[in-house]
């Protein structure tokens, strides 16, 4: 039980972490015009897109009381989830090429969230 709890504080709080370094690296680069870096920042937003949709999933399935066993709501969630981390390590990978702020953080986050949404849809 107790290593449960904290592989989870590790998991989103990393993710937490990577959100707030990503964006405050972001914002304190002079040189962010190349179209490398917006590949990198493309996949920035994506993975950020992937962690709001996990978030709101967990608080819409908070107001309905839960999601029934193969609900498709919550399959369509999963399905978008893992797309948007997928298209995200791609772009990540692809703006990796670049020195930017983001090369680093984008396709970590973005791989994390796979990880995670691969995670959460094999357990239902």
């Amino acid at each position: 039980m107790t290593s449960a709890i904290v592989l989870g504080i590790v998991l989103y709080g990393g993710i937490c972490i990577l959100v707030f370094v990503g964006w405050s690296r972001w914002s304190r680069d002079p040189n962010r015009k190349t179209s490398l870096s917006d590949l990198s920042l493309a996949s920035f937003a994506v993975g950020n897109a992937s962690v709001l949709l996990a978030a709101g999933s967990a608080l819409y399935a908070q107001a309905i009381g839960g999601f029934f066993h193969l609900d498709p709501r919550l399959l369509s969630i999963y399905i978008s989830g893992l797309l948007l981390s997928l298209v995200g390590v791609v772009l990540g990978l692809l703006g990796k090429i670049h020195s930017g702020p983001l090369r680093l953080v984008a396709p970590i986050l973005s791989g994390w969230m796979l990880v995670l949404w691969i995670m959460w849809a094999g357990s239902e």
